[in-house]
């Protein structure tokens, strides 16, 4: 996959700087983007295996989120290709965060 072999961005820009922000997650771009990963990858959590409104460990119903394996800040550039998209519940999302890139699926 084309992702894998991407190396992280050394001069920033102001969009790069967009898109590592909270604000890209807003997006148009992003929801769609989001939108087909998850009918292309499914609504299921790679690392754990929870669907969707399953009790989670937390005793909470999961909520499925997509995850960037390599993170938005360093590779700016693949925030929106879908190779580099997997669908995470927020619990694993969370514990993996920004220093992980665990291709799950």
């Amino acid at each position: 996959l084309q992702y894998k072999f991407a190396r992280p961005k050394r001069h920033r820009t102001a969009h790069d700087e967009w898109i590592a922000s909270r604000e890209f997650l807003d997006s148009y771009e992003w929801a769609e983007i989001r939108y087909k990963a998850l009918k292309r990858y499914g609504g299921t959590c790679k690392a754990c295996g929870i669907r969707a409104g399953m009790i989670g460990d937390d005793g909470r119903p999961a909520v499925i989120q997509v995850d960037h394996v390599k993170n938005r800040r360093e590779y700016p550039q693949l925030a929106l290709n879908i190779y580099n998209l997997q669908p995470a519940c927020k619990l694993c999302n969370k514990g993996k965060l920004n220093w992980d890139s665990t291709d799950w699926r």
